[in-house]
């Protein structure tokens, strides 16, 4: 995955013209933007006049602008320490101001390692001076000014220097450039007062011999050697640490970059979680990048609307920008799929899904398809307008319902994950666990909505958008869609009974989930079950007493074989005779179902809500 980091940063090198060996160059690829995440919209500044002798002057607030990067010459540091240069994001001006800018001021800046010049010195020195002497009233203005911004804005803070009638900042000029290349560059070679750094070895990367390698390049912190223990086949000492990952000075800049292109064409959200997308093309002059950075343009309305067609068709979520069917159409290159949190300065990779091909990407959407068109065929009474049609538009939501992160519930992102990946990668998934997720889900709003007519019937659809995905992806594991009981010929003769030809029509559009009959009878009963509730509904003042026998839907072959009859006997009671079709067809199903079934709980239970969330094809 490195390699390909710094494939994508060579790329973005060239179509940039950056020249990482000239000083604007190596700024350019090492400033990092301020604004990744569109909060910080506002730059506070501690202005200083240089015209003759530094003298402090005001504090300013300027709107940031990402067309200034190399001037503002913004790049994060320690966390606990300051930043490469004074310039900061503000948290709290109490912190900020000592800890990120008096700091950075107060260092030794006549080292011989910052390589300034003695004027220099005495430069750094007298601006150091003037803030000291006007600390209190800069921290008092900066409040003020923090204070002055709406909930939703944060700002930065950072020097800036007034000379005559010009306004300058950092990158504005040479002393703050010249430490800017110094410590950043330290950056891949030293860490917490440690140096990892070795001469005439191979880089891993490029795999050519370098003047110098170093030991702590890591474009993003899943990778960390700060502490000794993290550092093997060095005897864990840390200026070792160069052994299990040395890179040259090139290949380290292209990893920046490369980190840099990702971060801005690259990164998607889904479901509260984000991934980056990183392209591999397997020949040269394969144009992949360009696609990505293409529909990233599209996708922001930069050069043209973004229309959501079968062109931009959405699986891994409907709701954000999302490249995958575009890459679907495309050859000769493959994909990693990185899923990522951030929690503070910490880079969580969640999973790594790797050497996904374009066929791939095909499959996973014309499954898509297949499955939309499934849903429509045999669950279309419970479309009744757009809106509902386009709310079960099939993508990773489904999975995500049953297997995701919700507030006040277990935490099954885990299993959400896993089940992408074997997705992506043509794996088997565990029916019988897609099943326990399902229920799971299932029971928890039917035990929580009794007021409610019908609480799982969104779930239900779900469940099975989810069940024929996995199907017509082939990798539904542990589902004997293999047993067929035979029907004996003849045996169904209830044509004229309408609801049975309903019921018959569905069970045949959905053949390798109805595979047996004791699937189909619970199917059954549970129409029946929910038919008598409506009946006895009374606006979602109580529930229906008939909800009681349900057991919270942890039915097993017992509990259905045992409602069919109670069912019968309310409907005698009611005088509802019009169901009598569908009470003998259950009851053939039962006759010539195996005497002990093979379901699970589970199973059982999602056989039955099915049939009572669809309930409405026999009427209501």
């Amino acid at each position: 995955m490195i390699e390909a980091v710094a494939k994508i940063g060579e790329y973005s090198l060239q179509k940039e013209g950056k020249n990482p060996d000239t000083e604007e160059g190596l700024i350019d690829i090492l400033a990092q933007p301020i604004n990744s995440t569109d909060a910080y919209k506002h730059v506070i500044t501690i202005e200083v006049d240089i015209s003759e002798k530094p003298a402090f002057k005001r504090v300013g607030l300027d709107e940031l602008d990402e067309k200034k990067r190399t001037r503002y010459l913004y790049r994060k540091g320690s966390s606990r320490g300051t930043d490469v240069t004074p310039i900061a994001l503000i948290t709290k001006p109490e912190r900020t101001f000592p800890n990120k800018i008096m700091n950075w001021l107060n260092r030794d800046y006549s080292n011989p390692l910052f390589e300034l010049a003695p004027d220099e010195v005495t430069f750094l020195n007298a601006i150091k001076e003037t803030i000291e002497e006007n600390r209190e009233s800069i921290l008092d203005e900066i409040g003020r000014k923090v204070n002055g911004l709406t909930s939703k804005e944060k700002a930065v803070l950072s020097l800036k220097f007034l000379r005559e009638t010009e306004s300058l900042y950092l990158g504005d000029l040479s002393l703050f450039k010249k430490i800017f290349r110094i410590e950043a560059l330290a950056q891949f070679s030293s860490s917490n007062g440690v140096k990892s750094v070795s001469a005439n070895k191979l880089c891993s990367i490029c795999t050519e011999k370098s003047d110098e390698v170093y030991g702590f390049v890591a474009p993003w912190a899943f990778y960390t050697v700060d502490k000794p223990g993290f550092v093997t086949g060095g005897g864990f000492n840390q200026a070792e640490a160069w052994r299990c990952n040395p890179i040259c000075r090139r290949c380290a800049l292209q990893l920046m970059e490369g980190k840099t292109w990702l971060d801005y064409y690259s990164t998607f959200k889904f479901y509260g979680l984000q991934y980056l997308l990183i392209p591999r093309p397997l020949l040269p002059g394969v144009e992949v990048y360009n696609i990505v950075e293409k529909y990233y343009e599209k996708s922001k309305g930069k050069t043209e609307t973004l229309k959501l067609s079968a062109r931009y068709s959405k699986l891994l979520d409907a709701r954000e920008r999302e490249v995958l069917k575009e890459l679907g159409d495309q050859n000769a290159f493959n994909c990693d799929i990185l899923v990522f949190e951030k929690l503070n300065n910490a880079f969580r990779i969640l999973s790594l899904i790797e050497g996904v091909f374009p066929s791939r990407l095909k499959e996973l959407f014309d499954a898509k398809n297949r499955t939309e068109e499934k849903l429509r065929s045999g669950f279309n009474v419970l479309f009744t307008d757009q809106t509902t049609k386009a709310q079960f538009e099939f993508n990773f939501g489904s999975f995500w319902y049953f297997f995701g992160k919700e507030k006040y519930e277990p935490d099954m992102s885990g299993y959400f994950l896993d089940l992408v990946g074997r997705i992506f990668q043509g794996q088997k998934v565990s029916y019988p666990l897609i099943l326990w997720g399902v229920m799971e889900k299932i029971r928890n709003i039917f035990g929580k909505n009794y007021k409610e007519k019908h609480p799982t019937r969104e779930a239900t659809l779900k469940a099975w958008a989810s069940l024929i995905y996995l199907q017509e992806l082939g990798i539904l594991n542990e589902y004997s869609s293999s047993v067929h009981n035979e029907l004996n010929e003849g045996m169904i003769c209830l044509d004229a009974d309408e609801k049975v030809k309903v019921a018959e029509e569905f069970f045949g559009k959905y053949p390798e989930f109805f595979d047996t009959d004791d699937k189909k009878a619970t199917f059954l009963v549970g129409s029946l079950c929910q038919l008598v509730m409506n009946i006895q509904w009374n606006d979602g003042k109580r529930p229906p007493p008939f909800m009681a026998k349900l057991q919270g839907l942890r039915l097993d072959q017992k509990r259905v074989q045992s409602l069919l009859p109670e069912v019968e006997n309310k409907f005698r009671e009611y005088e509802k005779t019009y169901y009598r079709g569908l009470e003998r067809l259950a009851s053939e199903y039962f006759v010539k179902a195996k005497p002990i079934w093979k379901m699970s709980r589970d199973e059982v239970s999602f056989y039955f809500v099915t049939g009572m969330n669809l309930s409405c094809m026999f009427g209501e």
